[in-house]
């Protein structure tokens, strides 16, 4: 059992949802991985088997921190499930005998598969090799958008103009010329997926009798289909857990959609829960923060406040203390710490220049 004393009231209501799809929008510094593992402790505490619990991420690296700060505060090994969501439709695509085969295929190879098939559509006018190399990277960049949002016309417009009328074609012929070669794109594990929870009607409620739990970290980040392939995997009664925050998005490139944040609230009635204290950073720098984001206005709007005192990060460690307890005052402390100054900087060099100038003194 997680100590909720430890929480604030919010963390705390998050913690101990009763039931039913919650939407907690995680400030910076909030303690999001403490709500998430502590989440899972109650879930556990309150019966719930540990391997009907699922947790999804977004790199690899982020999964296996989740799921060492779970094993670290619990008392016993408890099979719950981790992973990312490539690592979660590749596992059931693999154990539903839905995959011929497992070899990924690398850029290299990726390109001498559709460099051939573009030259055919070159027509009359002949083009250099490296120009067509260039484009073709080009190209599969818009696949994978494709594949990762199911926008076709977005994607389209990510070629030149000339390229854009066989979009379709040459796409699917990449497609069949991957399947016939026994590979596959990293990004087909997320279409591949979701075609087989849309097409088998056994699959589909065998892998939703599969959890009664699903909690999503770093939601803001999801993109189209892996949001419907969840939705598709969720059956009824399956509670979701959804923790982002739409101004921390950094995955637009992927195709990533912050909006689906708002999506999972109108498509499942979610409650909705702030995490606003942050303990991590100086009230300065929450201040200063906030003007900047508040400049957007698609967004959920959130009143963020920074915790009472000093000592952010030790606090953020713990879950931060509902009321400021222990964090030293800040009594003496330096007026000049905290101060929000604007660079205009360029390019990364000049960025990382100005860096080793300060850190150097």
């Amino acid at each position: 059992m997680p100590d909720l004393t430890k929480m604030n009231p919010a963390q705390r209501k998050a913690v101990t949802h009763a039931g039913g799809p919650l939407l907690v929008l995680a400030g910076p510094g909030s303690g999001k991985t403490f709500t998430v593992t502590s989440r899972i402790l109650y879930l556990i505490d309150q019966g719930v088997p540990p391997d009907r619990i699922l947790v999804i991420t977004f790199t690899r690296e982020a999964a296996q921190a989740m799921q060492r700060r779970f094993q670290e505060a619990s008392d016993a090994f408890y099979p719950v499930g981790f992973g990312t969501f490539h690592s979660v439709f590749f596992q059931m695509l693999q154990r539903s005998g839905a995959l011929r085969s497992a070899r990924f295929l690398n850029g290299s190879e990726k390109l001498s598969l559709l460099l051939p098939i573009m030259k055919k559509y070159c027509g009359s006018e002949r083009q250099a090799d490296e120009d067509l190399r260039e484009d073709a990277a080009v190209f599969l960049s818009a696949v994978s958008y494709y594949k990762n949002t199911l926008r076709e016309q977005k994607a389209m417009e990510m070629l030149p103009a000339r390229w854009r009328p066989f979009f379709r074609d040459i796409t699917a012929e990449y497609g069949r010329a991957a399947e016939a070669g026994g590979g596959m794109d990293f990004d087909d594990m997320l279409t591949r997926c979701r075609e087989m929870l849309l097409g088998d009607d056994a699959l589909r409620k065998f892998w939703q009798g599969r959890f009664s739990h699903i909690l999503i970290d770093e939601f803001q980040d999801i993109n189209p289909v892996q949001y419907e392939t969840v939705k598709l995997l969720a059956g009824e009664g399956t509670q979701i857990f959804a923790v982002g925050d739409d101004d921390q998005a950094i995955y637009g490139f992927r195709g990533s959609e912050p909006e689906c944040l708002k999506r999972f609230q109108r498509d499942y009635g979610a409650e909705q829960i702030l995490l606003d204290i942050n303990y991590r950073s100086h009230p300065r720098i929450v201040s200063a923060s906030l003007a900047v984001i508040g400049e957007n206005k698609d967004r959920f709007e959130k009143r963020l406040r920074p915790a009472p005192g000093r000592g952010q990060i030790d606090a953020c460690r713990a879950g931060g203390p509902p009321d400021g307890a222990g964090v030293p005052s800040g009594n003496g402390e330096d007026p000049g710490r905290g101060r929000v100054r604007l660079i205009p900087l360029g390019e990364s060099e000049e960025q990382y220049d100005y860096l080793l100038r300060r850190l150097r003194g």
